[in-house]
């Protein structure tokens, strides 16, 4: 599971039931999450992390996902077990590959009893145009930011629908709605460019990876449970 993607992102919300209030409210005012389980892909760092913060500033128990970075994994599960006195776990998994998918769903149930809530958080960026997109990138593509999200919300739509509830989000890119010749990952995009993008949002600025995961958050609640398939716009009005 990779890093997220930090350009303008949306959010979007599937509910397969409601669930019943639970007790206690997240300080930042966004509705109930205390003691939810929450798995985030792509967990470990930039808005993944974030996201991962949040829900545990609210009271939810975190699994992370990530993929190869071992290290990275490590440092986050100290930062965040030191940070919050919630049960917080790492699991290693290929988005891309359904197998792993479904083995990471089945080792966040077996770890903390049950998932209530999955974000679809990871993807990956490879650059180039329609011409020179080989098949290969294509697939991979395809693989993480698609059939990844995909898979991993069938494993869990089928333990959310034996408990009869459930909350699935996934966050992806604002280049998705607008389009764009390449997607690069904003660590790797030069200044120039990046002041013709700041100038292309209306409020003037990049968005925050704690913006994102505050709606994550708000859409994760008790409170939100009659918020579904719908897409969220947190790109400061890039997309008007």
């Amino acid at each position: 599971m990779t890093p997220a993607r930090n350009k303008g992102k949306y959010a979007m919300t599937t509910t397969s039931t409601t669930q019943q209030p639970g007790s206690g409210w997240p300080s930042a005012g966004l509705g109930t999450i205390r003691g939810r389980v929450a798995l985030v892909t792509g967990g470990t760092r930039g808005i993944g992390a974030a996201i991962c913060r949040q829900l545990a500033e609210g009271g939810a128990d975190v699994a992370a996902g990530y993929w190869r970075d071992q290290e990275v994994a490590e440092k986050f599960v100290a930062s965040m077990s030191e940070e919050y006195p919630r049960r917080i776990t790492v699991h290693e998994g290929n988005i891309g590959d359904p197998d792993d998918c479904r083995g990471v769903l089945r080792e966040v149930i077996d770890q903390h009893g049950r998932l209530d809530i999955l974000v679809n958080n990871a993807g990956i960026t490879i650059d180039r145009t329609v011409a020179k997109m080989t098949d290969d990138d294509w697939q991979k593509v395809i693989a993480v930011n698609l059939s990844g999200a995909f898979f991993m919300a069938q494993a869990a739509v089928e333990h959310m629908i034996e408990r009869g509830t459930g909350r699935i989000i996934s966050v992806s890119s604002v280049i998705g709605e607008t389009g764009n010749i390449g997607t690069e990952m904003l660590a790797t995009i030069p200044d120039k460019v990046m002041d013709r993008l700041r100038g292309q949002i209306p409020v003037g600025r990049l968005g925050r990876p704690e913006e994102i995961a505050r709606v994550v958050c708000f859409l994760a609640a008790d409170e939100s449970a009659y918020i579904t398939g719908q897409i969220w716009a947190v790109n400061g009005g890039l997309d008007m």
